[in-house]
């Protein structure tokens, strides 16, 4: 059966965006009391992106990144940040460190929709073989 679909992917446009403000501010809010908060960062990376700040994204995730380069968080949510960017050698590269140590499901890297443009990658084909 298909995974369950996140409530993000769910939501009705007006009720994504409020989630994603939402989910912005409380981000800014834990940072505010501990800046290296690389949970908060990652994850609010993808907010930042979806609510049209792109740069600031991408900070927020490579400094999470940065600050946590084995952590799953700042791994997979850094990988579909560069995939929904068009950025595909980044998240490729990004995906192949998650397989390196031994993390992510195959079945949700095969539906997620973040994921549609690396779908015609080999190199993405090929990683999907090594997630279970």
């Amino acid at each position: 059966s298909a995974p369950a679909r996140s409530p993000r992917m769910q939501a009705k446009p007006d009720e994504a965006s409020a989630w994603r403000r939402e989910g912005i501010r409380r981000a800014e809010h834990v940072l505010a009391l501990n800046p290296v908060d690389g949970r908060a960062m990652s994850l609010g990376a993808l907010y930042l992106l979806d609510e049209g700040q792109a740069d600031r994204a991408v900070e927020w995730s490579e400094r999470a990144l940065e600050l946590y380069p084995n952590d799953m968080s700042s791994l997979g949510n850094g990988a579909c940040l560069q995939a929904k960017l068009g950025h595909t050698d980044k998240a490729i590269a990004l995906l192949e460190r998650v397989s390196a140590l031994g993390w992510g499901q195959r079945e949700w890297l095969e539906r997620d929709p973040d994921y549609d443009n690396l779908r015609d990658d080999p190199r993405f084909q090929r990683l999907l073989t090594t997630f279970k």
